[in-house]
């Protein structure tokens, strides 16, 4: 094998077979990965308390039957705007779990503890069409303030796809 027959093989080894080689692994091991359930968007929210009424200490939020939430999603990690709070969150699977914090201040019980954060803990019907988010939230060490019980529904995009 002449000399210039070796330095091509050596180049084609490198240069060819390598970085094909490479892909084939990388295109094995991405086989298993799954994507985040996608909540990217806003959602109209419907919440409804066990006894009528919102408690005062979630009723800070500002939400109601006419207050877009707005997720804004980077693979399993959110962004939440609800009404006059926000906050972020984590997705594991279909199962969402956020801390809000309001803009102000949350009225919270006297005999509650914690730092006055609410807890958004529900769950996508990714299946369902539009998909719909049920849950609940709850006001972060304080167990005399009740849960209220929330539904949401996604609201289809007015934007077109590929539009900016």
């Amino acid at each position: 094998m002449s000399h210039s027959n070796r330095n091509f093989a050596v180049a084609y080894v490198f240069l060819v077979a390598l970085p094909i080689t490479g892909l084939v692994g990388i295109i094995r091991s991405g086989r298993s990965l799954k994507a985040p359930t996608s909540v990217d968007g806003v959602w109209s929210v419907q919440a409804a308390a066990s006894k009528g009424t919102i408690p005062s200490c979630v009723s800070a939020l500002g939400l109601d039957r006419d207050t877009p939430v707005t997720f804004s999603q980077s693979g399993k990690n959110f962004a939440i705007n609800a009404g006059k709070a926000g906050g972020t969150g984590v997705i594991e699977g279909t199962t969402l779990q956020a801390s809000l914090r309001p803009a102000g201040t949350l009225p919270t019980p006297p005999n509650c503890g914690g730092d006055g954060s609410v807890l958004l803990t529900a769950t996508v019907d990714a299946k369902a069409s539009p998909r719909v988010l049920s849950g609940a939230l709850s006001v972060a060490g304080c167990p005399s303030c009740q849960s209220v019980e929330f539904h949401a529904v996604k609201q289809a995009s007015t934007q077109k796809k590929g539009a900016q």
